[in-house]
């Protein structure tokens, strides 16, 4: 992979085994807590159902005999501790599941981890004290160093070094990160992820022990060292409450819309034009008419327009249209080729509502094989950039589209690692913008799944 030198550029403006949990604590009781912090709703602007105690849902049931000739569905939602949501993975890849809950009357978020046949959680008072969001979240990070529109009041370089050390309380997750990563074999992780606090899973530092003298083992950003998957509940009834994403090898041209605002020029610099297997649609009403054309076939969908984030889903909005009217889309084409989409715009895959959606989860949920989206607002250069070395590579051959996002981060994650044999620190502000950038993208999808660009005048696509 060849990377250009980094050069400052524009951002993208905004449009205007199995382990036993302990049981509940009693309702209203509330240790004394040993972390401060504001709630999250004043940050994110967003409620929280809150989990309720055993004891008080048990006083509120309502007692229910089933009737012989009813036929009664099987639960339906998530289920964290279910050790089937991950019978589609291979053995080397582990899950980490992420509940939003309360500790000491302050947001906290819970984690199931499978892997290798067990089901272990942190439900413990200390794991939930420490466990808290507002120390990671990218939301935080971001308006700190910068929203993309005008600088703040900290540094990239200070959001570095903040994120770097949110983890540490977190001692049961660390221990569980260096379990998959000291492992033999392909070791990956997938995060299912339904909460809505932002956190950048692929921005967990990880650390090797005091006791570890293994000079193969140093410290990392976790999405530099294995593939990170995101999965997210895809609200489509009975599959929500499962990790449907499969294995996919999709091979074809590209179908694109792009804001003509954000074309490069000139357009013969345009590399996309030779993976283009119909005309260039410059408005999502086009996209969505062609993405029911079902006569057109293709291998990757490129959206590259702005995004804007807001907390309520009618001004969440995509190349101008809002979230909430994307209700009543279909999108036949996709479903039926189940190609991949590059949503190559700001915070495409930020969750918003109580019951979390985002761009991301809306064309998975319209028939995406799977979906590379951003978690905050990331620059103009290195978004075309970022798609110009994905097409490039997956014309070359066959690409893994989980380890391409992993190579990419780790060549700018590279560039901010601490030399500690230099008198003077070279690393630039610029150089840690571009590392956050580059970590902004997430993939959500089977860490099987790859991706062949086929130019224009090369065939046409299938998927198998």
């Amino acid at each position: 992979m060849t990377f250009p030198a980094p050069v400052p550029e524009p951002i993208a403006a905004p449009d205007p085994a199995v382990a036993v949990a302990p049981a509940a604590p009693a309702p209203g009781y509330a240790p004394a807590a040993t972390a401060t912090g504001t709630s999250m709703r004043q940050y994110l602007e967003a409620d929280q159902a809150p989990d309720v105690g055993v004891e008080a849902a048990a006083a509120v049931a309502v007692q229910h005999v089933p009737d012989d000739a009813v036929d009664e569905a099987e639960p339906t939602g998530f289920d964290p501790e279910n050790a089937r949501l991950t019978e589609n993975l291979p053995a080397d890849v582990a899950m980490l599941c992420v509940t939003e809950t309360e500790w000491a009357g302050k947001p906290s978020f819970k984690l199931h981890f499978h892997y290798r046949g067990r089901v272990r959680c942190t439900v413990a008072a200390a794991d939930l004290n420490a466990q808290r969001p507002r120390s990671v979240s990218i939301a935080e990070l971001v308006d700190r160093a910068g929203d993309g529109r005008s600088p703040g009041e900290g540094s990239w370089r200070e959001a570095y070094y903040d994120v770097m050390s949110g983890w540490a309380p977190m001692a049961t997750l660390v221990e569980w990160v260096r379990e998959l990563l000291d492992a033999e074999g392909d070791p990956q992780l997938v995060v299912w992820d339904n909460t809505g606090f932002e956190i950048p899973w692929e921005l967990f530092r990880h650390t090797i022990a005091l006791d570890d003298d293994d000079p193969g083992h140093d410290d990392g950003w976790l999405g530099e060292l294995i593939p990170v998957i995101r999965w997210t509940t895809v609200h489509d009834g009975a599959n929500a409450g499962r990790y449907t994403a499969t294995s996919r090898e999709s091979r074809g041209g590209v179908l694109m819309y792009e804001d003509p605002a954000l074309a490069v020029e000139p357009a013969e610099a345009d590399l996309f034009r030779r993976f283009e297997v119909a005309e260039r649609r410059t408005t999502m009403a086009q996209l969505i008419r062609q993405l029911n054309d079902t006569s057109v076939a293709f291998g990757l969908v490129i959206v590259r327009c702005h995004g804007t984030y807001s907390a309520e889903e009618r001004r969440m909005k995509l190349g101008g249209m809002p979230l909430n009217e994307f209700s009543d889309v279909r999108m036949r084409a996709l479903r039926k080729y189940r190609a991949p989409v590059l949503l190559n715009a700001c915070v495409t895959a930020r969750p918003v509502g109580v019951v979390p959606r985002s761009f991301a989860e809306l064309f998975l949920r319209y028939g995406a094989g799977a979906v590379i989206a951003t978690v905050a607002e990331v620059g103009l250069n290195h978004s075309h950039e970022f798609a110009v070395r994905l097409l490039e590579e997956a014309e070359f051959g066959e690409v893994n589209i989980a380890r391409t996002l992993l190579d990419h981060r780790r060549h700018y994650a590279e560039r901010v690692r601490r030399a500690f044999d230099a008198d003077e620190d070279p690393r630039t502000e610029e150089d840690f913008k571009l590392f956050f950038h580059s970590f902004m993208y997430v993939y959500f999808g089977h860490p099987g799944t790859t991706l062949r660009a086929i130019p224009r005048e090369g065939g046409g696509a299938h998927d198998g």
